[in-house]
């Protein structure tokens, strides 16, 4: 955070500020590549835990092609991690936008050798480095650096955002560049229909269900187009994709509108948003169902602790409160960042609610909540969900007897991060050191999840419910060289490259050094080398 508001302060000096609107953003910037491309990725498009913050150029699985500045301004920064966005560059613009470069494969010259200098100052390879505008000042069409797969990237490509200069918000590049092919209007595969409180039913049922649309002269229908009997408070989802013209890609939408008896009732527009918002993804989705089925369903209901800033037209909070006899024409209006356009259409018809008892006890979402049994802890601050929800806590004896604790449900998603301690038994308090977390999946394999052993406890902040235990890492990473020279005789080499490993918590930090010198090696995680 520190750099980001060094980085905001600096652009502000340095430029105006301009405001983004819904329609396509007078500027004067030029694409980032100049080679034929496809968008791989949209902007808000749903990611795990977050919404994708910018545009995705494929390069057609190569490396290496010119990545340029879009505009005149400065380097403001330059940041390299192992994972996340790799080498990036952030360039602050003038006109209020700061333009970002991420998963680069190396920097242009100038760049590179501002980069080389910080990491030997710091001697480590992850930098985050902010410059003042004289440092490296920009023309439009400077080279900055060269397409890459750096990072927590899947394959060589460009991830190129635009941020609002003055709080960091991304928008959709999109609105930017109006030379992208794209004349096809989203796909729409389905619909899901949700009780909302005791006593709704969809279909006479209190469980919600999932119909499946098609494609019937130009506007998509339920399978039969019958009506939808629902009683009581419900909610609707839409399970929608986009397509660029051309490829194959499922890329996300730009904004979702429903109505009621033709009277606009819920939207979403997803032209923008704040990076500490990015996690109500989990809550404008619905994540259950995308953890069962795979299925993504964005909701058209807004959960009472979801702060997303991303509804301009929420009435009743998207619920619609259903009468007996009566009939509610709902239609969806779809859009992409084109604004190539998708309806669906369906009809409800209200019957009478049938309020019944209910045992289960729910917490308060919003508040923070303690549990504490002989040999689990949990403290949950507050704003952690976005609805009140049932937290069951048990326990059970896993292979080889160790003991495994449900924590929650995995199916609910969590905001915020929570502490959990687990009690090691005294077997195993002589190894106490090599004691952490361990998340466990449906098919009892363990993944690492932190922690640290102190008082007879591990403790660890999780941001995931469902099972836990404890675990044990004895075993030390392993480091050879990547195709070893013959008589190990490197002298020849251009690049001198390891390969370090490890079974289960991960490399937590290297140090490389040549002659007793710390010497710069890049770190790659995907491939360990």
């Amino acid at each position: 955070m520190y750099f980001q508001g060094v980085l905001v302060a600096l652009c502000l000096m340095w430029g105006g500020v301009s405001m983004v609107g819904q329609k396509a953003i007078v500027n004067s910037f030029r694409t980032p590549l100049d080679i034929t491309t496809d968008v791989s990725g949209s902007f808000a498009e749903i990611r795990p835990n977050h919404f994708h913050s910018g545009v995705d150029f494929a390069t057609g699985g190569k490396t290496g092609s010119r990545v340029y500045a879009v505009e005149g301004g400065y380097v403001a920064r330059i940041k390299i991690q192992t994972g996340g966005y790799g080498k990036a560059v952030y360039v602050c613009h003038p006109n209020g936008y700061t333009s970002v470069y991420a998963h680069l494969d190396r920097f242009a010259t100038r760049v590179d050798s501002f980069a080389i200098a910080r990491h030997y100052h710091r001697q480590q390879f992850e930098i985050d480095e902010t410059f003042e505008p004289e440092d490296m000042p920009l023309k439009k069409g400077d080279v900055i650096g060269y397409v890459g797969n750096t990072g927590s990237s899947s394959g060589p490509h460009l991830h190129f955002e635009i941020r609002q200069t003055d709080d960091e918000k991304p928008v959709d590049p999109l609105l930017f560049f109006r030379d992208v092919n794209d004349e096809t209007p989203p796909t729409i595969m389905g619909v899901r229909v949700y009780p909302l409180e005791n006593g709704a039913t969809v279909a006479a049922k209190n469980q919600a269900q999932y119909l499946k649309v098609v494609l019937v002269n130009g506007v998509y229908r339920p399978e039969g187009n019958a009506a939808i009997t629902v009683a009581g408070t419900i909610g609707l989802g839409i399970e929608t994709v986009d397509y660029f013209t051309g490829s194959w890609r499922k890329c996300g939408i730009y904004s979702i509108a429903m109505s009621v008896n033709g009277k606009s009732h819920f939207m979403a527009e997803l032209n923008r948003f704040a990076f500490d918002q990015t996690r109500y993804v989990n809550s404008y989705m619905d994540y259950g169902y995308k953890m069962s089925t795979g299925r993504v369903v964005q909701k058209s209901f807004v959960d009472p602790y979801n702060q997303l800033d991303v509804y301009p037209v929420r009435v009743n909070d998207g619920k619609i409160d259903i009468q007996d006899g009566e009939k509610y024409q709902i239609q969806y209006r779809v859009k992409d960042s084109y604004g190539n356009e998708s309806v669906l259409e369906l009809t409800l018809k209200g019957t009478k609610s049938s309020p019944r008892a209910v045992d289960q006890t729910l917490i308060n979402g919003n508040q923070s909540f303690d549990y504490e049994k002989e040999n689990i802890r949990i403290a949950i601050p507050e704003g952690s969900f976005y609805t009140d929800v049932p937290f069951v806590v048990s326990e059970r004896n896993g292979t080889g007897g160790a003991k495994i604790f449900s924590v929650g449900s995995r199916y609910t998603p969590l905001q915020q991060y929570i502490t959990l301690d687990l009690k090691i038994p005294s077997a195993l308090q002589k190894r106490f050191r090599q004691l952490c977390l361990a998340r466990v999946n449906a098919n009892g394999v363990k993944t690492y999840a932190g922690g640290t052993a102190q008082s007879g406890w591990v403790s660890g902040r999780v941001r995931d419910l469902g099972d836990y235990s404890l675990a044990i890492d004895s075993v030390a990473p392993t480091v050879s060289w990547h195709n070893p020279a013959p008589s190990a005789n490197y002298s020849g080499r251009k690049t001198l490259e390891l390969l370090i490993k490890d079974a289960f918590s991960g490399i937590a930090s290297y140090r490389c050094e040549i002659d007793g010198s710390w010497a710069l090696f890049e770190y790659d995680s995907k491939t360990n080398r």
